[in-house]
Formats: C-alpha cells, structure tokens, sequence
C-alpha cells in the first residue's frame, strides 16, 4: 500500500499515524457526502474502471496505482494525502476552494499569491500592534 511505504520510508514513524483513516472508509464517506449513489457513479464520473474501485473498496486488492487515487482525489475534491488518510480531511468550503484554485496556477502564480498572502497577514498582524 502507498501509504505504508510512505510510513515505512519516514524517519518520523510515530507521527505518520496520527491522522491516519483507512482510505476505504474516507472515499465510502466522501462519496456519500459529495452525493454520489454507487460506487459504480463515481468510478465512472471518476474515469477509472468500476471492477478496480469494487475490488479495491471490498479489500480485495491492497491498493489501485496512483492514477486512480489521483483520479478519485480530483473528482472527490480532496487531495491525494487526505485521500489516503495521511492527513486530516479539511471541510472548510474556502480553504478547498482556495486549494484548487492553487493547483490550477503554475509556479510563478504560485509564488506571487503566496508572497501576497504573506503580506496580507503580515499587515494585519502589523494592524493588532
């Protein structure tokens, strides 16, 4: 599983685990709140064959390559690391909003809305003094 090489390559064991949740239990939970009805709704809306998200929902595969989680991920609206239970699920509609808006920027976009973040904050930060 992707996850536990991930563990098992980090110097930092005790803490890979502290927001872990089986990924089965996380995308069965996503796909309800996001309102799809089957599995079979979200592989398709998510292009991966439904025989791969069933056998791998039903723990008769260990794990689906990284395509599929990446796929899932997007269609899902979260990252690959909430995905995997790597780290906690955030809910908040304006952070996943501000988060995919990130994706979409290449690395000088990036950079600027990061410098222009860390002012903005900075100034209010400025402001409370």
């Amino acid at each position: 599983m992707i996850l536990q090489r991930i563990i098992d390559a980090s110097r930092f064991t005790n803490n890979a685990f502290m927001h872990h949740r089986d990924p089965r239990e996380i995308i069965r939970d996503l796909r309800l709140k996001r309102g799809f009805t089957s599995d079979r709704s979200l592989a398709i809306a998510a292009g991966i064959p439904q025989p791969t998200l069933s056998r791998y929902l039903a723990g008769k595969a260990e794990t689906m390559e990284l395509a599929s989680f990446q796929a899932l991920a997007r269609t899902l609206e979260v990252t690959v690391s909430e995905l995997t239970g790597e780290v906690p699920l955030d809910e908040r509609p304006d952070v996943r909003r501000l988060s995919a808006l990130y994706d979409e920027l290449d690395e000088p976009a990036r950079a600027a809305l990061l410098a222009a973040a860390a002012a903005m904050a900075s100034s209010k930060s400025n402001a409370k003094n």
